[in-house]
């Protein structure tokens, strides 16, 4: 409905612009017979409405849409008593009648668009669906059936417009009637918001190892190898071998030899998560018969190229670490 507000009168003058619900909604209810007051046995005052097609331009054609419900009022029956006959009884002419109204009320001025231009019903308008006259309490005398198409060629074509199944073959209650209605056009359900899924946590992997720079604690006396393998045999794994680590979990050796101060460290990393919420420190991987303790701190020190003085690996969360410095774990200083 936004059209209302456009400056181009073109737009404004053309009622296909004005498309919106409320007209579909108009549509659909003068369907129901106690809607338009509609009945058999002279119960009721006003004609059944359906949805009418015309045969324009050599094939039949429902009458949907302002284009065509146009048409269909051009239609000029053999008897006068009968030229508004069709258009009383089909549904988009009401529907498009009233939104005409309401455009015209809005920007002043009667929407005379699309335009009909020469077109012309060349044959007695009848039921879309029946391809038969018009149901009605008041039949035309004499002309209460039409011929069905012969061939397919004459049967309607498909339109941008809905179509309606609400009078085929059988009555439809006034219950069944509003449940469709409300259904198709009334206020949808809102939808549930879909909970997003937790992302998996990264696996449990052996990451590159860390080796200090050369000159990361200064001048130091070279550092033993024989000494770094004995200190991780007997003191650093051998103590930790029957062990599980977990968040919050450290381990701490070291000790100072000839001015020398040889640091091992094993803790788990703060807020660290990976699929694995406890490791065992002796060996955190068991189907890596590779990554045990003793072969993950020996590295430290003769996988870095850097005087001996140290690095560290980690096994998910886990850190193995040797350093010749006295700073707390993975630091350089303080």
């Amino acid at each position: 409905m936004d059209v209302g507000k456009s400056p181009k009168p073109e737009e404004q003058r053309n009622l296909d612009e004005w498309e919106n619900r409320a007209r579909v909604f108009l549509h659909e209810v003068t369907h129901l017979d106690y809607f338009v007051n509609a009945g058999e046995d002279g119960k009721g005052e006003s004609p059944f409405v359906s949805d009418i097609e015309i045969k324009t331009a050599g094939r039949w054609q429902p009458a949907y849409g302002a284009l065509y419900a146009r048409t269909l009022s051009r239609w000029i029956d053999p008897d006068p008593q009968y030229s508004a006959y069709f258009t009383q009884r089909n549904a988009d002419n009401y529907a498009f009648f009233a939104l005409a109204k309401y455009v015209e009320k809005a920007t002043t001025r009667y929407p005379d668009r699309p335009k009909v231009g020469n077109r012309k019903v060349a044959e007695e308008p009848r039921d879309a669906q029946s391809h038969e006259a018009p149901r009605s309490s008041k039949v035309k005398e004499g002309r209460d059936t039409d011929e069905i198409p012969e061939t397919e060629e004459d049967l309607p074509s498909a339109n941008k417009y809905p179509g309606c199944g609400d009078k085929v073959g059988k009555s439809i209650s006034k219950k069944d009637m509003v449940a469709m209605i409300s259904a198709q056009y009334g206020p949808k359900p809102t939808p549930t918001p879909e909970v997003p899924k937790p992302k998996p946590l990264p696996p449990t992997t052996v990451s590159d190892r860390y080796c200090y720079p050369s000159d990361a604690f200064g001048k130091h006396k070279d550092i033993q190898g024989y000494l770094v393998d004995n200190y991780i045999n007997q003191f650093v794994c051998d103590d930790t071998k029957n062990k599980n680590f977990k968040a919050g979990d450290r381990k701490n050796w070291n000790t100072t030899e000839r001015g020398v101060p040889y640091n091992f460290n094993i803790w788990w990393k703060e807020d660290c998560k990976t699929d694995t919420d406890t490791l065992n420190v002796n060996q955190p991987l068991a189907d890596d018969k590779g990554t045990k303790c003793v072969e993950l701190m020996k590295g430290n020190y003769k996988k870095c190229n850097n005087g001996g003085i140290g690095g560290n690996i980690s096994v998910g969360c886990l850190t193995y670490e040797f350093k010749a410095s006295k700073t707390p774990p993975g630091q350089t200083g303080g």
